[in-house]
């Protein structure tokens, strides 16, 4: 089940977990800019959403490139 995942994503265990890992820290990074903004509207006023609507494309950039090593 678990290297199912992995073939089916075109992955290794190493890039599964680099990609895993990249998106839970930018979504800390976007939760607690979202949290300090809930408290005090003038800091990170767009940060949050600026680092959500970052987040997707480079994470599917880094796995094309994670798929085109499998490949080799």
């Amino acid at each position: 089940m678990f290297k199912k995942h992995l073939d089916d994503h075109w992955v290794s265990y190493r890039d599964h977990q680099k990609l895993a890992f990249f998106f839970a820290r930018e979504s800390c990074k976007a939760g607690f800019m979202a949290f300090i903004h809930g408290i005090i509207p003038k800091f990170f006023e767009t940060s949050a959403s600026d680092t959500h609507k970052a987040i997707l494309p480079k994470y599917m950039q880094m796995l094309e490139e994670f798929k085109k090593k499998k490949k080799l």
